[in-house]
């Protein structure tokens, strides 16, 4: 595969992610609704056995690293009440 290759889908914001037990994943950028210049990047993965979505956040790290931070599990996103309004 070549260097220039990109897994990730820059117009519809998802892509695969190896390494995980699932490929499917989306970015988003998150914004604090009280301080609209504090920004970070959290990951939406997409699970199917079982059913789940996972939201990690991106923390920086001593020496410029990047850490991911598990924030929220979803189970069955598909179910009842996932959505609903």
């Amino acid at each position: 595969m070549s260097d220039t290759y990109q897994l990730f889908n820059l117009a519809t914001m998802s892509g695969v992610f190896p390494g995980t037990r699932t490929m499917v994943y989306q970015r988003v950028r998150l914004r604090r609704l009280r301080d609209e210049q504090v920004t970070a990047w959290a990951r939406l993965l997409w699970y199917d056995d079982p059913p789940s979505c996972v939201v990690e956040v991106e923390e920086r790290v001593d020496g410029g690293g990047v850490q991911m931070t598990p924030l929220l599990r979803i189970p069955d996103p598909g179910g009842a009440g996932f959505g609903s309004t």
